[in-house]
Formats: C-alpha cells, structure tokens, sequence
C-alpha cells in the first residue's frame, strides 16, 4: 500500500514548525540558511506575487539565477 502523498509545501511547514533555526542549505561560500529564514523569503515572494495580482490557481513562471532564493 502507497503511504499517504504530503504536498512539499506541507512537508515543509511541517518542518519549520519543528526546527525553525536548522540549517536547510548550507552554501558554497559558507553560509547557511535555516528552515525559518527561507520560510520569510517565501513568505515575501508570496505577498509579492499576491500584490501583484496572482490568485490561487493561477500559473506563474520566472527565469531566474541560481539560488536558494529562487
């Protein structure tokens, strides 16, 4: 039997409630970023898009550099 599906976005709420300050990239020039540092970047991106307009179900596409921001 197939385990349950949890949607990433869940899988990763999940994880920043649990360890909020774990380190969940660590960079090529030493620098590391925690679950809740890329939990307010999401949540920028997120208020971003919404400002500009962008509702739920809608597709939205960027090309953009390399990062853990992207």
């Amino acid at each position: 039997m197939t385990p349950p599906f949890t949607a990433i976005h869940r899988s990763f709420a999940e994880q920043v409630e649990r360890q909020p300050d774990k380190t969940l990239f660590e960079l090529p020039d030493g620098r590391q970023i925690t679950y809740r540092e890329t939990q307010g970047t999401v949540g920028r991106i997120a208020a971003r898009l919404v400002a500009d307009g962008v509702t739920p179900g809608d597709r939205v596409a960027a090309q953009v550099d390399k990062s853990p921001e992207a």
